[in-house]
């Protein structure tokens, strides 16, 4: 998904493959990442199981810098 499209999606939440065609990573790599080593990014990210939720706001919030977590 590009930016764009997140930003007009009704989705509350996003999976790696919707964020990866922003982030410049395939989602195999960062799935890899956030299995090893989930507070190396900067948005939250929830894991049920083997599977990784992206709270959509939130990732818009880090990519336009508003992001007040930290």
């Amino acid at each position: 998904m590009s930016l764009d499209e997140i930003r007009s999606s009704k989705k509350s939440f996003l999976l790696i493959e919707d964020v990866c065609g922003i982030l410049p990573c395939c989602p195999k790599t960062l799935r890899k990442q956030l299995h090893h080593n989930p507070e190396s990014v900067r948005f939250p990210v929830i894991k049920l199981g083997n599977r990784f939720f992206i709270p959509r706001k939130q990732f818009l919030d880090y990519m336009d810098g508003t992001d007040k977590s930290g």
